[in-house]
């Protein structure tokens, strides 16, 4: 018998076996590759928004006059009216957040931040102060209440609030709409208000067609004075007039209450009523290792105060 030897079949499947093991090992490390890009994308992205919670809490801590004011002057000729706002950067080479913080006596240095710190190239922290406008929606939860509070402010004349609510989860949500009077100002402190009236209060429930969406929500009374609908389109506006008045008494404050569920709140008042009443929209963004992320609060310019005693008895026809 003749044999035969096949010298070059141990080359041919060590070269398969390298080949498959070289597709294997290129595999791994375009994993680990993707594994580390995204790990340092994700560190890059949570250093971003713990910086822009930072100088959040740090601006939040100051009256909001006292900020938009020192940002106006380090800014120069940017001011609140500008349609782009108030816009101060942070980075190697600009200190402006930093000299707003020091100037509103906040003891803090951004430039030693061990996260996202800004000797590396391109890291920077943005910040941006504006009015809020109509689609900016401050969320108002069950059990709080949101206030536009007037407080004798002189007004010029023909001031309207254009005031939106928004659905912010649940549509079977509502909202209440409570005027106050007021009357015998002294330092903008009313001396004597109006009693209780029920038309003072106004009931609205978000609707889609001909009736509220949360069926609890009683709104068949013959007179019609339960519920008002009001669409969850976010097609709808209310205008109420800041000069109002009832009874020899003056419009002191509007507060407006969330009833079963959370619902988005907006207003606008033009700028030649008044400055004070406005909502400000303060953004702070931070860029790291090429990732951005920011946030975004609404301030009241005008502080709001704290409602000890707000209560409303309901005659338990219906959950709310």
């Amino acid at each position: 018998m003749k044999k035969e030897k096949y010298k070059a079949q141990s080359l041919a499947i060590a070269m398969v076996v390298l080949v498959v093991s070289s597709i294997l090992a290129i595999s791994v490390y375009s994993r680990v590759s993707k594994d580390k890009a995204l790990s340092l994308d994700e560190r890059a992205s949570a250093e971003a928004l713990e910086v822009s919670d930072l100088i959040l809490n740090y601006l939040t801590s100051t009256p909001i006059k006292d900020v938009i004011a020192q940002a106006a002057e380090i800014s120069g000729t940017q001011t609140l009216n500008d349609t782009q706002g108030i816009t101060l950067t942070q980075n190697a080479s600009t200190g402006d957040i930093n000299t707003l913080l020091t100037n509103l006596g906040l003891t803090t240095n951004l430039n030693s931040l061990s996260i996202c710190p800004l000797d590396i190239s391109n890291n920077t922290y943005y910040l941006n102060i504006r009015k809020a406008d109509l689609d900016s929606f401050f969320e108002v939860r069950p059990g709080q209440i949101m206030a536009l509070p007037i407080k004798g402010i002189e007004l010029g004349e023909d001031c309207n609030s254009t005031i939106k609510a928004a659905v912010r989860g649940d549509n079977g949500a509502g909202f209440s709409l409570t005027y106050v009077y007021a009357k015998g100002y002294v330092n903008n402190l009313a001396t004597e208000y109006k009693p209780y009236d029920e038309t003072d209060v106004i009931n609205y429930c978000f609707a889609a067609s001909g009736s509220c969406n949360n069926s609890n929500f009683l709104d068949n009374n013959s007179d019609g004075s339960n519920w008002v609908y009001f669409k969850d389109d976010n097609s709808q506006e209310i205008t109420i007039d800041l000069n109002a008045t009832k009874d020899g008494y003056r419009l002191d404050e509007i507060k407006i209450s969330a009833i079963g569920g959370t619902v988005g709140i907006s207003y606008v008042i033009p700028t030649s009523c008044t400055e004070e009443l406005n909502m400000i929209n303060v953004q702070v963004g931070a860029n790291c290792s090429s990732t951005y992320r920011g946030k975004s609060v609404l301030i009241p310019e005008k502080q709001w105060e704290t409602p000890i005693f707000n209560y409303v008895l309901f005659n338990g026809e219906g959950s709310l």
